[in-house]
């Protein structure tokens, strides 16, 4: 028994010295990444539109609705289009971005380029070369990438010895404004789910990003370039994708009252608001007729506005059009007690707000329904005064 263990070990010995001779000595290793490049025409359709309808958008204004600092004005030859396939979910410093993919316009053309680690020791590169492109453009737009991507780059250039060369680029992330603008409308604001809802996009035998990770370590182990061909491929649409949302956002911005959905409308003339166009807002609200939440914002604007009459219009007819929200009631006795002084009027809006929430009491907490019996009682003791 002790012959046989020893023949075991000889041959588990030579097995690792044949191993350790054939392995490539540091000076073999190839430290380059791989390199795949793509140039799109700019009549290239994405979806429902063509890649040069971005290059007659204003830049700056997708840095607006993305709500990113820039003291100068950006061109969209500025812009790197940017994301990454990584090795993990999460964005802890073990978790490595294998493939890095970025897009921008160049002269008449909107050129692509994907950079792949074909193994550990070409992380390096593949940061030098997404860094090098990083160092012509001011800007970068990404999908989640300024809570994602941009950490994973950051942390790994901080291992390599490398400069976080992201540091102070303008970030424009645009899942925060899509989310803004679609999210009343759509149950999910993910890049695919824009792809197929608002850019018309289909993906065929698309691969799930869950499954890239995985797919990476057996590359690795098997040395099998045909595994990573989906990633690739995933990784140029969801570029391409960017380039899409990113011009229907600025259209938005542009024609939000000509959008095709109430509530994508309704959204646009709320980014309005929280941008301080209340004009352009009023505007989309003013399509959507007597859509209770356009009613309410225009109400509460004509009350910032101090149009006293106008915002008793607009919170009128809501009261008529809702049975149990009080809301708008609550607002006509705010206004007619303190602008106009009609204690009168104040009261009967404080009475149907009562009889609204006795009526539906799942609309009504306890404090709010206290809060209505106290704003009664204080303008019948303010009336008696009178």
């Amino acid at each position: 028994m002790i012959s046989n263990l020893q023949k075991k070990l000889a041959a588990i010995s030579k097995e690792m010295q044949s191993s350790a001779e054939n392995a490539p000595h540091a000076d073999e290793l190839d430290f380059s990444c791989s390199v795949y490049e793509n140039s799109y025409d700019t009549d290239y359709s994405v979806g429902n539109i063509k890649i040069n309808s971005l290059l007659t958008q204003d830049a700056n204004i997708l840095a607006d609705i993305c709500f990113a600092e820039h003291d100068e004005k950006i061109n969209i030859s500025d812009i790197l289009f940017f994301d990454t396939e990584t090795t993990g979910l999460g964005t802890g410093a073990s978790i490595l971005a294998f493939l890095i993919g970025v897009g921008y316009f160049e002269s008449d053309k909107f050129i692509l380029k994907q950079f792949l680690m074909n193994d550990y020791h070409q992380e390096s590169s593949i940061l030098k070369n997404f860094n090098d492109l990083l160092a012509r453009h001011r800007a970068i737009v990404s999908y989640n990438g300024k809570s994602y991507d941009t950490h994973i780059v950051n942390s790994r250039s901080i291992i390599n010895s490398l400069p976080r060369m992201m540091e102070g680029k303008t970030q424009l992330d645009l899942l925060h404004s899509a989310r803004r603008l679609y999210k009343r409308r759509l149950e999910s604001c993910s890049l695919s789910s824009l792809e197929k809802e608002i850019l018309g996009i289909h993906r065929i035998d698309d691969i799930p990003g869950s499954e890239i990770p995985e797919i990476f370590f057996n590359y690795i182990k098997y040395k099998d370039k045909s595994m990573l061909e989906k990633v690739i491929e995933h990784n140029r649409q969801d570029i391409l994708s960017m380039v899409g949302v990113a011009s229907k956002l600025i259209d938005a911005f542009d024609n939000g009252e000509a959008l095709g959905h109430r509530e994508d409308i309704f959204s646009q003339g709320m980014i309005f608001e929280k941008l301080n166009f209340p004009q352009k807002a009023i505007l989309c609200y003013n399509v959507l007729g007597n859509y209770p939440p356009a009613l309410h914002r225009l109400g509460h604007i004509a009350k910032a506005d101090m149009k006293y009459a106008e915002a008793i219009e607009h919170f009128s007819t809501l009261s008529k059009l809702q049975k149990f929200d009080f809301s708008a009631d609550i607002e006509l006795a705010k206004i007619y007690e303190h602008k106009m002084n009609d204690c009168l009027k104040a009261i009967e809006h404080t009475n149907r707000a009562l009889e609204k929430a006795d009526s539906f009491l799942s609309s009504a907490s306890k404090d709010a329904m206290d809060e209505i019996k106290k704003r009664k009682h204080r303008l019948s003791e303010k009336l008696k005064k009178q």
